[in-house]
Formats: structure tokens, sequence, C-alpha cells
């Protein structure tokens, strides 16, 4: 009788051993789906090269035109990164569109707004030597739909007389309008 006791409890002990070993196991095997599921979140959905695309308004007019080298989107997020960006937004109220460039960029909300980063050159171009333009900082948000472009980082603005810094700027595309918000300083060269 008591080798059948020794014999159930080993049985017994060895169920456990076997349960909590396939327990772990499980969980092993778990963590490694886990992992994978979560490489994968950060994988691309897609990878476009030398895309151009064009955004329109509700009443057909275009809003601006965007032109990348690469353009990636991922599951992770609801945002599209660019490379190597050019934007060139059209306004109703002025003939002379805005050009945009950048290293980096990213969009979001199906183009609602648009951030830029690294050597961003905001520049309005004329056969008018006088009255062109170039904004150069580090980090430039754009609202297009709005006709809207805003940053907090050090802009320096570049005419053909005139050279102006500032730290942060508001731009309103719309009415060729720059407002640089603080520690502005110009130096002004006749030429």
């Amino acid at each position: 009788m008591s080798n059948y006791f020794f014999l159930k409890r080993s049985m017994i002990f060895l169920v456990v051993i076997l349960a909590v070993s396939v327990l772990v196991w499980l969980l092993e095997v778990n963590q490694l789906n886990d992992d994978s599921n979560a490489n994968k979140a950060e994988d691309p959905n897609y990878i476009l090269s030398g895309v151009t695309g064009y955004q329109f308004s509700n009443e057909g007019d275009l809003k601006y035109e965007l032109l990348v080298k690469k353009m990636t989107q991922t599951a992770e997020i609801d945002t599209v990164l660019l490379e190597q960006p050019q934007l060139i937004v059209y306004s109703k109220t002025n003939s002379i569109p805005w050009r945009l460039t950048a290293n980096q960029g990213e969009v979001f909300n199906e183009g609602e707004k648009i951030n830029l980063w690294e050597q961003v050159h905001l520049t309005r171009q004329t056969d008018d030597q006088d009255a062109q333009l170039d904004a150069l900082t580090e980090w430039l948000t754009i609202y297009p739909f709005n006709e809207l472009a805003e940053t907090d980082k050090k802009v320096t603005i570049t005419t053909f007389y005139d050279r102006t810094t500032g730290d942060g700027m508001k731009v309103d595309l719309t009415q060729k309008e720059i407002k640089l918000l603080s520690n502005v300083k110009g130096i002004h060269m006749p030429r």
C-alpha cells in the first residue's frame, strides 16, 4: 500500500512538473510571437520612390504639389515619412507659389499637417529679383489647407538686400506675410 501511495505521489509530482514545463514553454513561445509582431508593426506597409502627388481643395483648386525621393508608411503609425520632400503650396490670392524643401518630413491626417525638418527652406522666387526670399530653419510645420506655416526654431531670412534672423516664425502663405516671433536682428546689404 505504501508503494501505491508513493507511486501515486510520484505521478502527481510528474504531472505537475510536466504542466509547469508546458506552461513555461507556452509563455516563451507567446513572448517570441509578441516580439515578432512588434517588429512587424514597425515594418513598412509600403515604400515608394520618386513620388509626385497633388492635393486639391474641395472646390477642385490645386492646393499643393508634393515631390519626394522616398515615401514610407508603417502599420504602427498613421503617418507617412518623407525623404527629401519638396512641397509647392499654391494660393488663390497669390499667383506666386511657395516652395518648401527639406531633408526629412512627415505627413499627418491625409495632408492636413506636414512637418519638415533638417535644412528646411521656404522660398518665393519671382522674376523680380528684389521680391525673392529664402527662409532657412531646422523645423517647420505646414497646414496646407489653412495656408499657414510655423516654427519655434531659429530662422534666417535672406532677400536680395537683407538678412534677418529670429526665433520662431509664423507664415501666412496667402498674404505673403512672414512674422518673426522674437530676438529679431537684421542686416541691410545694399547692392
